[in-house]
């Protein structure tokens, strides 16, 4: 009923929903996991585009003037595959917004990997907008932060679709602190609040107003003022400040779940694992077998549309041993592996390429993953 394509469009079969996601904006310069002139071309790239972005916004003499020292410093060839890479994603994309108009498919999801607010990404956007306002389309389509969970965010979709509701599910969202909703993210375009409110429309729940009225919680661990990494934690510079309470909000958890409330708990303070500080006071304050999820494992794009899929599936899903393996399954990989094994790993092997430390399968047949960590452990 669906079809995700990283690169684009792979067939035009009739389907109730398409998932598609454009091209990242890098911010690493890893030839592992980026095309292989990255490493020594990357900061010029992104440069481009972060001027590219603001030429296209405010033409001033002085980014101009930049563009122009900058761009013959970038070899023609490496240059010209950039953008003809970027252009190629955005026009299937644009072939994709036709099929929605055509009604090949129901509903669009297009993502933003890796993004930033500044860059050809935000140019790539503003122009998938603009065709969307035209064709009247944003009843049947959204565009935000993400990538790596949107096949769950569209099964956890068609799942709402399926049990046809009288009203969508509703979740409501609980923050550790008030500058929660403000916080800024390492790869994502807009702040935490605006990220969470695109992944709810996007799995097709609405907010209820109290936690009372909730099908489900969602309580949000967010940065105190901007996300870390988690192979990089404690962050006390950016993360683990005074804008967040931890203690009142475990308190608010355990008032949720002796309510009887479902609950999943949604780590984004740090990218790429969970927060120490955070579980370790959470597993010796709570019952963890009472939640219904956990998820903290990537970007905040990714875990928050991985999160709300959970939530979704906790509502209809009846078999409780599956349920059980999601939650500690997380646990095991978010907070054990992603947060503390791999993080020593790093340190162990050198701090070699990041990418070389993945095992999720969505990665598992890429070079960069069979050469180098599936390598390591055998």
């Amino acid at each position: 009923f669906f079809f995700q394509a990283e690169d684009g469009i792979r067939d035009v079969e009739r389907s109730r929903g398409l998932g598609d996601v454009y091209k990242r904006q890098a911010h690493g310069n890893d030839p592992y996991e980026e095309k292989a002139y990255y490493e020594k071309w990357g900061d010029y790239l992104r440069e481009y585009s972060v001027l590219a972005d603001k030429k296209s916004r405010n033409d001033t003499p002085i980014i101009q003037q930049d563009l122009e020292i900058l761009t013959p410093k970038i070899p023609a060839d490496i240059l010209q595959n950039y953008l003809g890479t970027r252009k190629r994603n955005t026009n299937l994309h644009l072939k994709a917004i036709d099929y929605l108009h055509e009604g090949i498919i129901s509903y669009l999801a297009l993502t933003l990997d890796d993004t930033a607010p500044y860059g050809l990404a935000a140019i790539d956007r503003r122009t998938l907008e603009a065709k969307l306002d035209t064709l009247s389309l944003w009843d049947k389509a959204d565009i935000y932060p993400g990538a790596d969970e949107l096949p769950s965010v569209l099964l956890a979709r068609y799942a709402i679709y399926k049990q046809k509701l009288q009203k969508p599910p509703t979740v409501f969202f609980s923050y550790n602190s008030v500058c929660g909703p403000q916080a800024e993210l390492l790869y994502e375009d807009r702040p935490l609040g605006e990220v969470l409110k695109a992944h709810r429309r996007a799995t097709g729940l609405q907010e209820a107003s109290t936690w009372e009225q909730s099908d489900f919680v969602v309580a949000v661990n967010s940065p105190g003022r901007k996300q870390g990494e988690a192979f990089e934690q404690p962050n006390y510079e950016d993360v683990e400040t005074a804008q967040r309470h931890l203690p009142d909000f475990i308190d608010q958890i355990k008032n949720f779940l002796k309510a009887g409330k479902k609950v999943i708990i949604l780590d984004v303070a740090y990218a790429n694992g969970c927060d120490h500080r955070f579980i370790q006071l959470l597993i010796k304050s709570v019952d963890i077998s009472q939640l219904s999820g956990i998820s903290g494992w990537n970007t905040a794009g990714n875990s928050i549309g991985s999160g709300l899929a959970i939530g979704v599936a906790g509502l209809f899903l009846k078999d409780e041993k599956a349920k059980t393996e999601v939650l500690f399954t997380r646990f095991i990989d978010d907070w054990m592996y992603q947060a503390d094994i791999r993080q020593l790993v790093y340190v162990k092997l050198g701090k070699p390429s990041v990418c070389l430390l993945y095992t999720s399968d969505a990665a598992d047949d890429t070079p960069c993953v069979d050469l180098g960590w599936r390598r390591i452990i055998n």
